[in-house]
């Protein structure tokens, strides 16, 4: 038994056909994920794959990071320097080595589509390393620290340690649930 809306969203969404559901657990998961969350209004397509890239990557899921991964670059929905961000992004909250994982599934994926269409595969673009700001230490920490005042309302925790700020009003303030000043 299948169904017919979660079978046509799974095709678009995935780039592939359903494969066969042998369980209720198989069944429940695609009528739900694919005829009921990914159908709704609210979000585009290209926003439900980052919200389920970041979901799997997040989860270090090898079978639906590669499967998503593929088809967000085959769709034409994300571009790969789109992809190359989110990864570098995805590194700060997630950590390297999920983001390191990730990356592997972009370069394979990529690599894939090429063959798969009879062409090579483009070359990675080169980074020129003022990409990434400032060389300097100190100029970069600022940077840093500063845009996580703005982001998040309340200054970096690091920031006031480097700042030679007492310790003592980090963690009065960590108490009373005030930040520093």
């Amino acid at each position: 038994m299948s169904n017919n809306q979660a079978d046509e969203t799974f095709r678009a969404v995935l780039h592939r056909e359903p494969t066969e559901i042998s369980t209720p657990f198989q069944q429940v998961s695609r009528d739900f994920v694919f005829g009921e969350v990914w159908s709704r209004p609210g979000l585009s397509r290209k926003d439900r794959r980052w919200v389920a890239l970041a979901c799997v990557a997040g989860a270090d899921a090898p079978g639906p990071i590669e499967a998503y991964v593929r088809a967000a670059l085959e769709s034409g929905d994300i571009e790969l320097e789109e992809m190359l961000e989110f990864v570098l992004h995805f590194a700060v909250y997630s950590g390297w080595p999920k983001a390191s994982h990730l990356e592997g599934a972009v370069m394979r994926q990529w690599a894939q589509i090429h063959r798969d269409r009879g062409q090579e595969p483009e070359p990675w673009h080169e980074l020129a390393h003022d990409t990434l700001g400032s060389s300097d230490w100190d100029e970069r920490f600022e940077a840093g620290a500063q845009e996580f005042r703005d982001v998040n309302g309340i200054p970096a925790l690091l920031t006031t340690l480097r700042t030679g700020t007492q310790a003592s009003s980090i963690s009065s303030s960590a108490t009373s649930g005030s930040a520093p000043a």
